[in-house]
Protein backbone atom coordinates (compact mmCIF):
# COMPACT_ATOMS: atom_id res chain seq x y z
CA UNK A 1 0.00 0.00 0.00
CA UNK A 2 2.79 2.35 0.84
CA UNK A 3 4.42 1.55 -2.47
CA UNK A 4 1.26 2.54 -4.32
CA UNK A 5 1.07 5.83 -2.46
CA UNK A 6 4.65 6.61 -3.33
CA UNK A 7 3.88 5.96 -6.99
CA UNK A 8 0.82 8.26 -6.88
CA UNK A 9 2.95 10.98 -5.35
CA UNK A 10 5.26 10.81 -8.34
CA UNK A 11 2.39 11.06 -10.80
CA UNK A 12 1.03 14.13 -9.06
CA UNK A 13 4.42 15.77 -9.19
CA UNK A 14 4.68 15.16 -12.91
CA UNK A 15 1.15 16.50 -13.48
CA UNK A 16 1.85 19.59 -11.45
CA UNK A 17 5.04 20.20 -13.38
CA UNK A 18 3.24 19.84 -16.73
CA UNK A 19 0.34 22.06 -15.68
CA UNK A 20 2.74 24.62 -14.24
CA UNK A 21 4.55 24.76 -17.56
CA UNK A 22 1.24 25.20 -19.42
CA UNK A 23 0.17 27.93 -17.03
CA UNK A 24 3.48 29.74 -17.50
CA UNK A 25 3.13 29.53 -21.30
CA UNK A 26 -0.46 30.72 -21.16
CA UNK A 27 0.51 33.56 -18.83
CA UNK A 28 3.28 34.53 -21.21
CA UNK A 29 0.87 34.51 -24.15
CA UNK A 30 -1.60 36.61 -22.16
CA UNK A 31 1.13 39.16 -21.49
CA UNK A 32 2.12 39.24 -25.16
CA UNK A 33 -1.50 39.39 -26.34
CA UNK A 34 -2.18 42.23 -23.96
CA UNK A 35 0.79 44.07 -25.37
CA UNK A 36 -0.36 43.38 -28.93
CA UNK A 37 -3.83 44.63 -27.99
CA UNK A 38 -2.35 47.90 -26.78
CA UNK A 39 -0.34 48.18 -30.01
CA UNK A 40 -3.54 47.56 -31.99
CA UNK A 41 -5.38 50.21 -30.02
CA UNK A 42 -2.62 52.78 -30.60
CA UNK A 43 -2.49 51.88 -34.28
CA UNK A 44 -6.23 52.54 -34.49
CA UNK A 45 -5.56 55.98 -33.02
CA UNK A 46 -2.93 56.50 -35.71
CA UNK A 47 -5.35 55.47 -38.46
CA UNK A 48 -8.25 57.53 -37.08
CA UNK A 49 -6.24 60.72 -36.65
CA UNK A 50 -4.58 60.29 -40.06
CA UNK A 51 -7.91 59.71 -41.83
CA UNK A 52 -9.53 62.76 -40.18
CA UNK A 53 -6.51 64.95 -40.93
CA UNK A 54 -6.49 63.83 -44.55
CA UNK A 55 -10.21 64.47 -44.81
CA UNK A 56 -9.70 68.01 -43.50
CA UNK A 57 -7.17 68.56 -46.30
CA UNK A 58 -9.66 67.13 -48.78
CA UNK A 59 -12.24 69.63 -47.53
CA UNK A 60 -10.07 72.62 -48.45
CA UNK A 61 -9.20 71.34 -51.93
CA UNK A 62 -5.73 69.91 -51.33
CA UNK A 63 -4.16 67.65 -53.93
CA UNK A 64 -3.91 63.90 -53.35
CA UNK A 65 -0.19 64.29 -52.75
CA UNK A 66 -0.77 66.98 -50.12
CA UNK A 67 -3.50 64.88 -48.52
CA UNK A 68 -1.24 61.86 -48.23
CA UNK A 69 1.63 63.89 -46.86
CA UNK A 70 -0.72 65.00 -44.08
CA UNK A 71 -1.97 61.44 -43.56
CA UNK A 72 1.57 60.13 -43.19
CA UNK A 73 2.58 62.97 -40.88
CA UNK A 74 -0.38 62.41 -38.53
CA UNK A 75 0.08 58.64 -38.54
CA UNK A 76 3.72 59.02 -37.50
CA UNK A 77 2.86 61.75 -35.01
CA UNK A 78 0.56 59.34 -33.18
CA UNK A 79 2.94 56.37 -33.39
CA UNK A 80 3.86 56.56 -29.73
CA UNK A 81 4.47 53.89 -27.09
CA UNK A 82 3.76 51.02 -27.42
CA UNK A 83 4.10 51.47 -31.21
CA UNK A 84 7.77 51.57 -32.25
CA UNK A 85 7.23 52.44 -35.92
CA UNK A 86 4.27 52.63 -38.26
CA UNK A 87 3.95 51.81 -41.95
CA UNK A 88 1.22 53.59 -43.94
CA UNK A 89 -0.20 51.66 -46.87
CA UNK A 90 -0.01 53.79 -50.02
CA UNK A 91 -3.38 54.80 -51.51
CA UNK A 92 -4.80 53.07 -54.56
CA UNK A 93 -8.29 52.98 -56.10
CA UNK A 94 -10.48 50.65 -54.04
CA UNK A 95 -7.37 49.65 -52.09
CA UNK A 96 -6.80 49.29 -48.37
CA UNK A 97 -5.87 52.97 -48.41
CA UNK A 98 -7.76 55.25 -50.77
CA UNK A 99 -8.72 58.88 -51.50
CA UNK A 100 -12.20 59.48 -52.91
CA UNK A 101 -14.25 62.55 -53.76
CA UNK A 102 -15.57 62.77 -50.21
CA UNK A 103 -13.54 60.31 -48.14
CA UNK A 104 -10.05 59.26 -47.07
CA UNK A 105 -9.33 55.66 -46.05
CA UNK A 106 -6.10 54.83 -44.23
CA UNK A 107 -4.47 51.50 -43.37
CA UNK A 108 -1.46 51.34 -41.07
CA UNK A 109 0.62 48.49 -39.73
CA UNK A 110 3.42 47.83 -37.27
CA UNK A 111 5.57 44.85 -36.33
CA UNK A 112 5.11 44.21 -32.63
CA UNK A 113 7.73 42.10 -30.87
CA UNK A 114 6.79 38.99 -28.91
CA UNK A 115 8.35 38.65 -25.49
CA UNK A 116 7.48 35.25 -24.06
CA UNK A 117 5.96 34.14 -27.38
CA UNK A 118 9.45 33.95 -28.88
CA UNK A 119 9.88 30.65 -27.08
CA UNK A 120 7.09 29.36 -29.33
CA UNK A 121 8.64 30.80 -32.47
CA UNK A 122 6.75 34.12 -32.62
CA UNK A 123 9.50 36.71 -33.01
CA UNK A 124 7.16 39.48 -34.22
CA UNK A 125 3.49 39.91 -35.01
CA UNK A 126 2.35 42.27 -37.79
CA UNK A 127 -0.64 44.23 -36.51
CA UNK A 128 -2.86 46.36 -38.74
CA UNK A 129 -5.58 48.96 -38.29
CA UNK A 130 -7.83 50.77 -40.75
CA UNK A 131 -9.99 53.87 -40.57
CA UNK A 132 -12.18 55.86 -42.95
CA UNK A 133 -13.26 59.50 -42.66
CA UNK A 134 -15.94 61.09 -44.82
CA UNK A 135 -16.87 64.70 -45.51
CA UNK A 136 -20.21 65.84 -44.15
CA UNK A 137 -21.90 69.17 -43.52
CA UNK A 138 -23.17 70.50 -40.23
CA UNK A 139 -26.94 70.47 -39.90
CA UNK A 140 -26.85 71.05 -36.16
CA UNK A 141 -24.52 72.86 -33.76
CA UNK A 142 -24.25 72.34 -30.03
CA UNK A 143 -24.81 75.60 -28.10
CA UNK A 144 -23.70 78.12 -30.75
CA UNK A 145 -22.93 81.74 -29.96
CA UNK A 146 -26.28 83.64 -29.71
CA UNK A 147 -25.72 85.76 -32.82
CA UNK A 148 -27.50 85.21 -36.11
CA UNK A 149 -26.26 86.65 -39.39
CA UNK A 150 -29.21 87.48 -41.69
CA UNK A 151 -28.30 87.03 -45.36
CA UNK A 152 -30.00 87.55 -48.70
CA UNK A 153 -31.05 84.45 -50.60
CA UNK A 154 -32.88 86.25 -53.35
CA UNK A 155 -35.83 84.76 -55.18
CA UNK A 156 -37.00 88.05 -56.72
CA UNK A 157 -35.77 91.65 -57.05
CA UNK A 158 -37.46 94.90 -58.09
CA UNK A 159 -35.92 98.32 -58.81
CA UNK A 160 -38.13 101.28 -57.82
CA UNK A 161 -38.13 105.06 -58.19
CA UNK A 162 -40.63 107.79 -57.31
CA UNK A 163 -42.72 107.07 -60.40
CA UNK A 164 -41.77 103.64 -61.77
CA UNK A 165 -40.53 100.14 -61.05
CA UNK A 166 -39.15 97.16 -62.93
CA UNK A 167 -38.47 93.49 -62.26
CA UNK A 168 -34.82 92.58 -62.23
CA UNK A 169 -33.37 89.45 -63.79
CA UNK A 170 -30.48 87.38 -62.51
CA UNK A 171 -27.55 87.52 -64.90
CA UNK A 172 -25.59 84.79 -63.13
CA UNK A 173 -23.52 84.70 -59.99
CA UNK A 174 -24.23 87.69 -57.76
CA UNK A 175 -25.43 90.01 -60.52
CA UNK A 176 -28.93 91.28 -61.36
CA UNK A 177 -30.00 93.63 -64.16
CA UNK A 178 -33.13 95.50 -65.18
CA UNK A 179 -34.37 98.47 -67.21
CA UNK A 180 -36.45 101.37 -65.99
CA UNK A 181 -38.45 103.42 -68.50
CA UNK A 182 -36.93 106.64 -69.80
CA UNK A 183 -39.45 108.64 -67.74
CA UNK A 184 -38.25 107.21 -64.42
CA UNK A 185 -37.08 109.88 -62.00
CA UNK A 186 -35.99 110.36 -58.42
CA UNK A 187 -34.02 108.12 -56.01
CA UNK A 188 -33.41 104.52 -57.08
CA UNK A 189 -33.77 101.68 -54.56
CA UNK A 190 -34.05 97.91 -54.90
CA UNK A 191 -36.46 95.56 -53.14
CA UNK A 192 -35.38 91.95 -52.68
CA UNK A 193 -37.51 88.94 -51.69
CA UNK A 194 -36.11 85.90 -49.94
CA UNK A 195 -37.56 82.38 -50.13
CA UNK A 196 -39.04 82.23 -46.61
CA UNK A 197 -42.81 81.63 -46.74
CA UNK A 198 -43.44 80.24 -43.24
CA UNK A 199 -45.70 83.22 -42.53
CA UNK A 200 -48.77 83.11 -44.83
CA UNK A 201 -48.61 86.92 -44.97
CA UNK A 202 -45.51 86.56 -47.19
CA UNK A 203 -46.45 84.12 -49.98
CA UNK A 204 -43.69 85.54 -52.21
CA UNK A 205 -41.02 85.68 -49.51
CA UNK A 206 -40.07 88.49 -47.15
CA UNK A 207 -39.25 91.82 -48.87
CA UNK A 208 -36.34 94.03 -47.89
CA UNK A 209 -35.62 97.49 -49.34
CA UNK A 210 -32.10 98.79 -49.94
CA UNK A 211 -31.17 102.26 -51.01
CA UNK A 212 -31.46 104.84 -52.31
CA UNK A 213 -28.22 104.46 -54.24
CA UNK A 214 -28.58 106.98 -57.05
CA UNK A 215 -30.94 109.69 -58.22
CA UNK A 216 -32.27 110.11 -61.78
CA UNK A 217 -32.52 113.75 -62.92
CA UNK A 218 -34.26 115.08 -66.07
CA UNK A 219 -32.85 118.15 -67.83
CA UNK A 220 -34.85 120.95 -69.38
CA UNK A 221 -34.51 121.89 -73.04
CA UNK A 222 -32.63 125.13 -72.32
CA UNK A 223 -30.01 123.84 -69.90
CA UNK A 224 -26.27 124.29 -70.35
CA UNK A 225 -25.69 120.77 -69.00
CA UNK A 226 -25.34 118.05 -71.64
CA UNK A 227 -24.65 115.11 -69.34
CA UNK A 228 -23.44 114.20 -65.85
CA UNK A 229 -22.01 110.76 -65.03
CA UNK A 230 -20.69 109.01 -61.95
CA UNK A 231 -18.76 105.83 -62.87
CA UNK A 232 -19.35 104.52 -59.33
CA UNK A 233 -22.38 105.30 -57.21
CA UNK A 234 -22.01 102.99 -54.18
CA UNK A 235 -18.86 103.10 -52.03
CA UNK A 236 -17.53 100.98 -49.17
CA UNK A 237 -16.62 102.66 -45.91
CA UNK A 238 -12.99 102.31 -44.92
CA UNK A 239 -11.76 101.34 -48.36
CA UNK A 240 -10.43 104.80 -49.24
CA UNK A 241 -12.50 105.05 -52.43
CA UNK A 242 -12.84 108.19 -54.55
CA UNK A 243 -16.07 109.71 -55.89
CA UNK A 244 -15.70 111.00 -59.47
CA UNK A 245 -18.22 113.24 -61.18
CA UNK A 246 -17.89 113.78 -64.95
CA UNK A 247 -19.75 116.80 -66.35
CA UNK A 248 -20.35 117.58 -70.03
CA UNK A 249 -21.61 121.06 -70.98
CA UNK A 250 -23.37 122.20 -74.11
CA UNK A 251 -20.93 125.11 -74.56
CA UNK A 252 -17.64 126.22 -72.98
CA UNK A 253 -17.66 128.26 -69.81
CA UNK A 254 -16.91 131.95 -69.79
CA UNK A 255 -13.57 133.00 -68.23
CA UNK A 256 -15.21 133.86 -64.87
CA UNK A 257 -17.30 130.68 -64.60
CA UNK A 258 -16.56 127.31 -63.05
CA UNK A 259 -18.29 123.95 -62.63
CA UNK A 260 -18.60 123.16 -58.95
CA UNK A 261 -19.62 119.90 -57.24
CA UNK A 262 -21.12 120.34 -53.79
CA UNK A 263 -20.85 117.54 -51.22
CA UNK A 264 -21.91 118.30 -47.68
CA UNK A 265 -20.30 121.59 -46.70
CA UNK A 266 -17.49 121.22 -49.22
CA UNK A 267 -17.27 122.55 -52.77
CA UNK A 268 -15.01 120.96 -55.40
CA UNK A 269 -14.12 122.92 -58.54
CA UNK A 270 -14.18 120.61 -61.56
CA UNK A 271 -11.04 120.36 -63.66
CA UNK A 272 -11.32 120.88 -67.44
CA UNK A 273 -10.70 117.66 -69.39
CA UNK A 274 -11.42 119.05 -72.87
CA UNK A 275 -13.41 121.90 -74.37
CA UNK A 276 -16.70 121.21 -72.62
CA UNK A 277 -15.83 118.22 -70.36
CA UNK A 278 -15.02 118.61 -66.66
CA UNK A 279 -14.21 116.25 -63.78
CA UNK A 280 -14.39 116.67 -60.02
CA UNK A 281 -13.37 114.13 -57.39
CA UNK A 282 -13.39 113.78 -53.62
CA UNK A 283 -13.01 111.04 -51.00
CA UNK A 284 -16.02 108.95 -50.10
CA UNK A 285 -16.88 109.36 -46.40
CA UNK A 286 -16.64 106.64 -43.76
CA UNK A 287 -19.74 105.62 -41.83
CA UNK A 288 -20.71 103.52 -38.80
CA UNK A 289 -24.21 102.63 -40.05
CA UNK A 290 -24.80 99.86 -42.56
CA UNK A 291 -25.91 102.24 -45.34
CA UNK A 292 -26.04 106.01 -45.79
CA UNK A 293 -27.01 108.07 -48.84
CA UNK A 294 -25.71 111.59 -49.55
CA UNK A 295 -26.83 114.31 -51.98
CA UNK A 296 -24.36 115.54 -54.60
CA UNK A 297 -25.03 118.96 -56.13
CA UNK A 298 -23.66 120.15 -59.48
CA UNK A 299 -23.72 123.84 -60.51
CA UNK A 300 -22.18 126.40 -62.84
CA UNK A 301 -20.98 129.29 -60.70
CA UNK A 302 -19.65 132.78 -61.33
CA UNK A 303 -17.89 134.54 -58.48
CA UNK A 304 -19.64 132.37 -55.84
CA UNK A 305 -23.03 132.94 -57.44
CA UNK A 306 -25.02 130.07 -58.92
CA UNK A 307 -25.57 130.62 -62.66
CA UNK A 308 -27.32 127.28 -63.19
CA UNK A 309 -27.61 124.03 -61.28
CA UNK A 310 -29.08 120.61 -61.97
CA UNK A 311 -32.85 120.52 -61.39
CA UNK A 312 -32.26 118.14 -58.47
CA UNK A 313 -29.30 116.83 -56.55
CA UNK A 314 -27.70 113.57 -57.60
CA UNK A 315 -26.77 111.07 -54.88
CA UNK A 316 -24.28 108.47 -53.82
CA UNK A 317 -24.48 105.77 -51.15
CA UNK A 318 -21.85 104.51 -48.71
CA UNK A 319 -22.10 101.03 -47.24
CA UNK A 320 -20.23 99.04 -44.65
CA UNK A 321 -18.36 96.06 -46.07
CA UNK A 322 -20.90 93.64 -44.57
CA UNK A 323 -23.94 95.22 -46.23
CA UNK A 324 -25.71 92.64 -48.45
CA UNK A 325 -25.75 94.97 -51.48
CA UNK A 326 -22.26 95.51 -52.85
CA UNK A 327 -23.18 97.96 -55.61
CA UNK A 328 -26.11 99.54 -57.43
CA UNK A 329 -25.20 101.26 -60.68
CA UNK A 330 -27.70 103.37 -62.63
CA UNK A 331 -27.00 104.52 -66.20
CA UNK A 332 -27.82 107.19 -67.25
CA UNK A 333 -28.49 109.22 -64.12
CA UNK A 334 -29.13 112.42 -66.13
CA UNK A 335 -31.69 112.32 -68.94
CA UNK A 336 -31.71 115.03 -71.65
CA UNK A 337 -35.05 116.61 -72.46
CA UNK A 338 -37.16 114.36 -74.67
CA UNK A 339 -34.86 111.35 -74.32
CA UNK A 340 -36.44 107.93 -74.86
CA UNK A 341 -33.39 106.00 -73.66
CA UNK A 342 -34.28 103.37 -71.04
CA UNK A 343 -32.32 103.43 -67.80
CA UNK A 344 -30.27 100.39 -66.82
CA UNK A 345 -30.02 99.30 -63.20
CA UNK A 346 -27.25 96.84 -62.31
CA UNK A 347 -26.96 95.28 -58.86
CA UNK A 348 -24.16 93.21 -57.38
CA UNK A 349 -24.91 91.20 -54.24
CA UNK A 350 -22.24 91.08 -51.57
CA UNK A 351 -20.69 87.66 -51.00
CA UNK A 352 -18.72 87.18 -47.81
CA UNK A 353 -15.23 85.93 -48.63
CA UNK A 354 -13.43 83.35 -46.57
CA UNK A 355 -10.45 84.84 -44.74
CA UNK A 356 -11.35 88.48 -45.41
CA UNK A 357 -11.57 90.89 -42.45
CA UNK A 358 -15.07 92.17 -41.66
CA UNK A 359 -16.64 94.39 -39.02
CA UNK A 360 -20.04 93.24 -37.77
CA UNK A 361 -21.94 94.98 -35.03
CA UNK A 362 -24.06 93.03 -32.56
CA UNK A 363 -27.53 94.59 -32.40
CA UNK A 364 -30.96 93.60 -31.12
CA UNK A 365 -34.52 94.27 -32.19
CA UNK A 366 -35.39 94.45 -35.91
CA UNK A 367 -33.11 92.25 -37.98
CA UNK A 368 -30.50 94.20 -39.95
CA UNK A 369 -29.09 92.22 -42.82
CA UNK A 370 -25.34 92.74 -42.56
CA UNK A 371 -25.03 92.82 -38.77
CA UNK A 372 -24.89 90.12 -36.11
CA UNK A 373 -28.35 89.87 -34.55
CA UNK A 374 -28.56 89.03 -30.85
CA UNK A 375 -30.70 85.87 -30.51
CA UNK A 376 -33.02 84.73 -27.75
CA UNK A 377 -32.52 80.95 -27.79
CA UNK A 378 -35.46 80.55 -25.41
CA UNK A 379 -37.68 81.27 -28.46
CA UNK A 380 -36.13 78.45 -30.54
CA UNK A 381 -38.76 76.51 -32.48
CA UNK A 382 -38.13 73.29 -34.43
CA UNK A 383 -39.61 73.00 -37.91
CA UNK A 384 -42.50 73.02 -38.78
CA UNK A 385 -43.11 75.26 -35.75
CA UNK A 386 -41.92 78.87 -35.86
CA UNK A 387 -44.33 81.16 -34.02
CA UNK A 388 -43.53 82.57 -30.59
CA UNK A 389 -45.13 82.16 -28.12
CA UNK A 390 -47.98 80.22 -29.78
CA UNK A 391 -46.04 77.15 -30.98
CA UNK A 392 -44.42 74.57 -28.68
CA UNK A 393 -40.94 75.46 -27.49
CA UNK A 394 -38.08 73.28 -28.68
CA UNK A 395 -36.47 73.42 -25.23
CA UNK A 396 -39.19 74.25 -22.69
CA UNK A 397 -36.79 73.75 -19.77
CA UNK A 398 -34.30 76.34 -21.07
CA UNK A 399 -34.04 79.19 -18.55
CA UNK A 400 -35.54 82.44 -19.82
CA UNK A 401 -33.07 84.99 -18.53
CA UNK A 402 -31.18 87.82 -20.19
CA UNK A 403 -28.10 86.85 -18.22
CA UNK A 404 -28.04 83.48 -19.98
CA UNK A 405 -27.48 85.32 -23.26
CA UNK A 406 -24.11 86.57 -22.01
CA UNK A 407 -23.33 83.13 -20.54
CA UNK A 408 -23.75 81.68 -24.05
CA UNK A 409 -21.29 84.28 -25.37
CA UNK A 410 -18.82 83.47 -22.58
CA UNK A 411 -19.19 79.74 -23.18
CA UNK A 412 -19.96 79.27 -19.47
CA UNK A 413 -23.70 78.48 -19.71
CA UNK A 414 -24.62 75.32 -17.80
CA UNK A 415 -27.46 74.65 -20.27
CA UNK A 416 -26.58 72.67 -23.41
CA UNK A 417 -28.76 72.35 -26.50
CA UNK A 418 -28.70 71.73 -30.25
CA UNK A 419 -29.72 74.30 -32.88
CA UNK A 420 -30.70 72.83 -36.26
CA UNK A 421 -31.00 73.99 -39.84
CA UNK A 422 -34.69 74.78 -40.32
CA UNK A 423 -35.20 76.02 -36.74
CA UNK A 424 -36.65 79.48 -36.15
CA UNK A 425 -35.36 81.81 -33.43
CA UNK A 426 -36.35 85.36 -32.50
CA UNK A 427 -34.01 88.27 -31.94
CA UNK A 428 -33.40 89.79 -28.53
CA UNK A 429 -35.42 92.98 -27.97
CA UNK A 430 -33.72 96.31 -27.45
CA UNK A 431 -30.12 97.38 -27.90
CA UNK A 432 -27.47 94.73 -27.29
CA UNK A 433 -24.48 96.89 -28.25
CA UNK A 434 -23.19 97.71 -24.77
CA UNK A 435 -19.87 96.79 -23.14
CA UNK A 436 -21.29 93.55 -21.69
CA UNK A 437 -20.75 91.87 -25.06
CA UNK A 438 -17.07 92.78 -25.08
CA UNK A 439 -16.72 91.67 -21.46
CA UNK A 440 -18.34 88.31 -22.20
CA UNK A 441 -16.04 87.73 -25.17
CA UNK A 442 -13.04 88.52 -22.98
CA UNK A 443 -14.12 85.67 -20.71
CA UNK A 444 -14.58 83.32 -23.67
CA UNK A 445 -11.24 84.11 -25.32
CA UNK A 446 -9.22 84.38 -22.13
CA UNK A 447 -5.53 85.02 -22.67
CA UNK A 448 -5.33 83.58 -26.19
CA UNK A 449 -3.71 86.24 -28.40
CA UNK A 450 -5.23 87.40 -31.67
CA UNK A 451 -2.99 85.93 -34.36
CA UNK A 452 -4.97 84.87 -37.41
CA UNK A 453 -1.91 84.32 -39.69
CA UNK A 454 -0.23 82.25 -36.99
CA UNK A 455 -3.41 80.25 -36.41
CA UNK A 456 -3.67 79.45 -40.12
CA UNK A 457 0.05 78.58 -40.33
CA UNK A 458 -0.41 76.19 -37.41
CA UNK A 459 -3.06 74.31 -39.41
CA UNK A 460 -6.02 75.93 -37.60
CA UNK A 461 -5.87 74.19 -34.22
CA UNK A 462 -8.71 74.36 -31.70
CA UNK A 463 -9.15 77.98 -30.64
CA UNK A 464 -11.36 79.88 -28.23
CA UNK A 465 -11.46 82.64 -30.87
CA UNK A 466 -13.38 80.42 -33.31
CA UNK A 467 -17.14 80.54 -32.85
CA UNK A 468 -20.04 78.82 -34.59
CA UNK A 469 -23.06 80.93 -35.39
CA UNK A 470 -26.35 80.49 -37.26
CA UNK A 471 -26.80 81.92 -40.75
CA UNK A 472 -30.39 83.11 -41.05
CA UNK A 473 -33.11 84.59 -43.22
CA UNK A 474 -35.97 86.82 -42.13
CA UNK A 475 -39.38 85.23 -41.65
CA UNK A 476 -41.23 88.54 -41.21
CA UNK A 477 -40.63 92.18 -42.09
CA UNK A 478 -40.67 93.78 -38.66
CA UNK A 479 -38.90 96.58 -36.82
CA UNK A 480 -39.04 95.00 -33.35
CA UNK A 481 -38.27 91.46 -32.21
CA UNK A 482 -37.88 89.52 -35.47
CA UNK A 483 -38.15 85.80 -36.29
CA UNK A 484 -35.18 84.39 -38.20
CA UNK A 485 -34.93 80.97 -39.79
CA UNK A 486 -31.63 79.11 -39.58
CA UNK A 487 -30.51 78.12 -43.08
CA UNK A 488 -26.91 77.08 -42.32
CA UNK A 489 -24.01 77.65 -39.94
CA UNK A 490 -20.68 79.45 -40.25
CA UNK A 491 -17.40 79.47 -38.36
CA UNK A 492 -15.88 82.84 -37.54
CA UNK A 493 -12.46 83.79 -36.13
CA UNK A 494 -12.72 86.78 -33.77
CA UNK A 495 -9.78 89.17 -33.97
CA UNK A 496 -11.05 92.00 -31.76
CA UNK A 497 -14.15 93.51 -30.18
CA UNK A 498 -14.83 97.09 -29.11
CA UNK A 499 -16.93 98.29 -26.20
CA UNK A 500 -19.85 99.08 -28.56
CA UNK A 501 -20.03 95.40 -29.65
CA UNK A 502 -18.32 95.94 -33.02
CA UNK A 503 -16.76 92.58 -33.83
CA UNK A 504 -13.77 92.34 -36.18
CA UNK A 505 -13.03 88.93 -37.59
CA UNK A 506 -13.02 86.54 -40.52
CA UNK A 507 -15.22 83.77 -41.78
CA UNK A 508 -13.03 80.70 -42.00
CA UNK A 509 -12.89 77.32 -43.69
CA UNK A 510 -12.90 75.32 -40.54
CA UNK A 511 -13.81 71.76 -39.74
CA UNK A 512 -15.98 71.19 -36.74
CA UNK A 513 -16.95 68.41 -34.40
CA UNK A 514 -19.49 66.19 -36.12
CA UNK A 515 -22.39 67.12 -33.84
CA UNK A 516 -25.07 66.54 -36.48
CA UNK A 517 -23.96 65.81 -40.02
CA UNK A 518 -25.66 65.48 -43.38
CA UNK A 519 -24.04 64.37 -46.66
CA UNK A 520 -25.98 67.10 -48.49
CA UNK A 521 -24.61 70.66 -48.23
CA UNK A 522 -27.09 73.34 -47.06
CA UNK A 523 -28.63 75.59 -49.70
CA UNK A 524 -26.38 78.45 -48.66
CA UNK A 525 -23.00 79.87 -49.56
CA UNK A 526 -22.10 79.35 -45.89
CA UNK A 527 -21.29 75.76 -44.97
CA UNK A 528 -19.26 74.19 -42.19
CA UNK A 529 -17.56 70.97 -43.23
CA UNK A 530 -17.46 68.23 -40.62
CA UNK A 531 -15.15 65.28 -41.42
CA UNK A 532 -16.24 62.30 -39.38
CA UNK A 533 -15.29 58.66 -39.00
CA UNK A 534 -17.58 56.14 -40.67
CA UNK A 535 -17.87 52.36 -40.63
CA UNK A 536 -19.05 51.81 -44.18
CA UNK A 537 -16.28 50.58 -46.44
CA UNK A 538 -13.96 49.64 -43.58
CA UNK A 539 -12.44 46.22 -44.32
CA UNK A 540 -11.29 45.26 -40.83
Amino acid sequence: MSTLLRKDDGAVAVTVAILGTVFIILSALVVDMGYWYNVRRQLQTCADSAALAGCRELAVGATNQEIWQTVTAYANKNAVVPVDAVAVVAPSPAGESDIGDDFVKVTVSSDAAGFFARALGFETNTIRAQSKARLGYLKGVRTPVPWGLPILSISRMIAITDNSSTSMSSSGGNYWNGWLPSTASGPVSVVTYNSQTLDPAYPDGVPETFGPAATIVHLSGTTRFADVRMPQQVFTSGWGETVRVNIDLVEPLSPDEAVVVVFGRSEYVATPESGTAYTASFSAPDISDLWQDYPVGVAIMNDNKVVEQLPAALSIAVRRSTHPIKSIQVEPIVQPAGSSQPIQVSVEINDFEIGKLYELKVVGGGAETGNFMALDFHTLRHTPYWRHPQDPEEYPDMPNATGLYYDFIEGTADYDFMAHIGDTVWTQPGSMSGPQTANALDVRIGSEPSDYPGWVAADKPASSRVIYLPITEKVQETTGQTPLRIVSFASFYIESVSSNALIKGRFVDYVSPAWMVTPTPPNSRFVVVAPHLVADGVDF
